[in-house]
């Protein structure tokens, strides 16, 4: 099964109130999510083979009637599904504990490091923020208490990813033991109130190469995409889902809508897109190998990256962070080969995509190639 990304998305009027979110609360997908729908379109899907594991998301899931979060909890083990669910923890209770660990819900918070660097994150009015950062540590505390294992996801800004800042991040990530994702931020089409504070390429690289430093020193953290990218160099497949060549039509992430429909990608809603098409393509990832990333060197492990950071806010084009993407696999690839100097790379093989990737293999060197192939594309 190729990767994807399965999200069972319970869109309700985030009552959080994210700086940056690129969610627009006044579209069409904010209605009354219909839970029997919505397991009926999962039924037809598992009958496919399409899932294995599922994650809860869309504004916060927390935040849903706790009966209506325990049937879903209760309706997914029927199924034998796994369950993760992507959260602030603003609205933690006791009962969401009880549920999380009767269940094994993987749990993902949202958080950008310390309260001083999180201030995107949660209400806007100052005394309400401090209040719901005081609030997040102390439900950090209820999860490690209880001993739930839980990942998080970062988005990087120029507020906690540059300067001295991103000195405070990185001690943060290495004290806290921080099992992250640390995605850029980009502005969405209908809203450019945040784009002063989205990163360059040049910031963003710099950023990924630090968090590179706290991995190495920290071994068991699996950070993203620091482990993700060494992974897919490695040939060890392709993660994650915005370097796999996402067509926009029908992206990487499949997600079952409110009203049991089947989307796309989330970030596809800020253009209005909602609704998956039931033919994918490769459309957008050929016309970039002749055009704007023809004869790149990470090609193979990258693809033009996500569309929803397209260059102009054009889907169609590469990720206008493109330059971060070269320059953390360049930085990675003089890593990987300064310990193993004969090592093979995926960036080696002529169409890893094709051959390896899409057909689930992973490079077995020196057997699955001839070292002529090897030194050619050396």
């Amino acid at each position: 099964m190729q990767f994807k990304t399965n999200l069972f998305y319970l869109k309700i009027k985030c009552p959080v109130g994210c700086e940056y979110c690129f969610e627009d609360t006044n579209n069409e997908m904010v209605q009354k999510y219909d839970l029997q729908k919505m397991f009926k379109t999962f039924d037809s899907m598992i009958r496919k083979g399409e899932f294995n594991r599922i994650t809860l998301h869309g504004g916060d899931v927390l935040s849903l009637p706790i009966e209506d979060f325990r049937y879903i909890c209760e309706e997914f083990a029927r199924r034998n599904t796994g369950i993760s669910a992507q959260t602030s923890l603003a609205f933690l209770t006791d009962e969401h504990i009880d549920l999380i660990k009767k269940y094994h819900i993987g749990i993902g918070i949202s958080v950008d490091g310390p309260p001083e660097l999180n201030i995107f994150r949660g209400p806007r009015d100052p005394n309400l923020n401090k209040i719901y950062q005081q609030n997040l540590l102390s439900n950090i505390n209820r999860l490690r208490k209880n001993k739930i294992p839980f990942g998080s996801i970062s988005i990087l800004t120029k507020h906690n990813a540059t300067g001295e800042n991103l000195d405070k991040l990185c001690e943060w990530v290495a004290k806290e033991k921080i099992n992250g994702r640390f995605n850029p931020m980009f502005t969405p089409h209908f809203d450019n109130r945040m784009v002063y504070q989205e990163l360059t390429p040049e910031e963003l690289k710099n950023a990924w190469i630090r968090l590179y430093y706290v991995a190495k020193e920290n071994p068991s953290l699996p950070m993203s995409p620091v482990r993700e990218f060494i992974d897919n160099l490695l040939g060890l497949g392709l993660k994650s889902c915005v370097v796999t060549r996402c067509d926009y039509i029908n992206t990487r992430c499949n997600t079952i809508l409110p009203d049991g429909g089947i989307g796309r990608c989330d970030r596809c809603f800020q253009d209005g897109y909602y609704y998956s098409s039931e033919n994918s393509t490769l459309n957008r990832s050929e016309i970039l190998k002749s055009t704007e990333c023809k004869g790149c060197r990470y090609w193979e492990v990258c693809g033009g990256a996500c569309p929803g950071e397209g260059i102009d806010k054009d889907y169609r084009r590469k990720s206008r962070f493109c330059e971060a993407y070269y320059g953390f696999y360049s930085f990675l690839e003089k890593e990987i080969r300064g310990l193993l100097p004969n090592v093979i790379l995926s960036i080696d093989i002529e169409n890893y995509y094709d051959e390896y990737f899409l057909k689930e293999r992973k490079l077995n060197w020196p057997h699955d190639m001839g070292y002529s192939t090897y030194h050619k594309r050396r």
